[in-house]
């Protein structure tokens, strides 16, 4: 395989801020800009940052221009990996995609991973805002105290799939989990895997008097039913300015568009026995099953309901390497066996207090 066009930033000559957007509990996203924007979170410590292009006939460093306009930096977001005990390198992850994950889909399906070199005071500066951000409370409280990790060597530059602030499209997210019963389960299960799994942590918040949290049944999104996808097309768009007809257009392309379908195909040819019984939780294609099981579809919708403003884009992203280290592969069997033995799947559970009934299989 031919290396991956790389991206060098070096704190020296172009001005580029970086927004804080969105994080998740493995790393944080920024949109780079290369004028300070005004709703920038680091334009007061924004590095000075450099793209450099490395191949046969690169110019050495001194001889590129700076990337005021860098046309790569257009429709893009910066990733960066935070400091987990289980959290895995930048490169390691690339590979993995490059290798694994790219030839599964069209590439118009996918969110693109751009290697990008990342030098420590980016990433020391980057810091330092989210714990500005925390004495602030505008971060988290359940990522907090967690921080980027200061020795990586690289990012990543991905696909902005958001509309920022641009009225043509309306974007969603949501990720699809399970999309067929989990191999675990027995015939008669009343619940999916991710109905199930919802279920059991409901019941563990209201012993802790939490708040209940509630979602949609993945195997509706690949029903041949129109209407059990209507229905999860509803909960994913939600009650927006464009009302129901916005949920008919998602649930229609949805219905139609092959991407999920295979999503669900895939989840199923790499793990076809299941956590309990799979020989090797650390054999690639059990990996990629689990990287397929916790993915994230990305919508871009043209919010001209007659087709002049384009076609749906649809792309999954969040495919980074799944491991079984640091306990992880435990912790899915165990997770697995509680669904089991504690008549999760057969939804027995005697108190009914906030008890879905959204489950395909339920309602079957």
């Amino acid at each position: 395989m031919a290396p991956p066009e790389m991206l060098s930033l070096d704190a020296s000559k172009a001005q580029v801020s970086l927004t804080y957007m969105a994080e998740g509990a493995a790393n944080v996203v920024f949109r780079p800009s290369s004028a300070p924007a005004a709703c920038a979170l680091l334009e007061n410590d924004a590095a000075d940052l450099e793209f450099e292009k490395y191949g046969p006939t690169t110019p050495p460093p001194s001889e590129i221009e700076p990337i005021q306009a860098d046309p790569r930096l257009h429709g893009k977001l910066i990733r960066l990996r935070k400091k987990t005990t289980s959290s895995i390198l930048v490169l390691e992850t690339q590979k993995h995609f490059e290798d694994v994950i790219k030839p599964l889909f069209p590439s118009e399906n996918l969110v693109e991973y751009t290697l990008c070199k990342i030098p420590r005071d980016v990433l020391k500066a980057t810091n330092v805002v989210l714990k500005q951000m925390e004495m602030m409370d505008r971060r988290d409280s359940e990522r907090c105290g967690v921080y980027l990790d200061e020795d990586e060597r690289y990012g990543c530059l991905i696909t902005d799939m958001s509309a920022d602030y641009d009225t043509a499209w309306t974007c969603f997210e949501f990720k699809p989990k399970w999309l067929v019963q989990s191999p675990s389960a027995s015939a008669s299960a009343k619940r999916c895997r991710t109905c199930a799994l919802r279920a059991m942590r409901n019941s563990l918040r209201k012993g802790k008097a939490g708040k209940l949290k509630y979602g949609f049944c993945p195997l509706k999104l690949v029903s041949s039913e129109l209407e059990n996808v209507i229905e999860t097309a509803s909960f994913i768009v939600g009650p927006s300015f464009h009302g129901k007809e916005m949920h008919s257009r998602v649930a229609v392309f949805l219905h139609k568009n092959p991407l999920l379908k295979r999503l669900r195909d895939l989840q199923v040819e790499k793990d076809p026995r299941g956590v309990l019984k799979a020989d090797d939780l650390a054999s690639p294609n059990f990996l990629a099953a689990m990287t397929l099981r916790d993915c994230t579809l990305y919508l871009k919708v043209p919010t001209d309901a007659s087709g002049g403003g384009g076609s749906i884009e649809a792309r999954l992203g969040d495919l980074d390497l799944k491991t079984p280290g640091g306990d992880k592969g435990e912790y899915w069997r165990s997770l697995e066996r509680s669904l089991v033995d504690g008549g999760w799947y057969a939804a027995k559970e005697k108190d009914t207090v906030g008890k879905e009934d959204v489950c395909l299989l339920l309602r079957g």
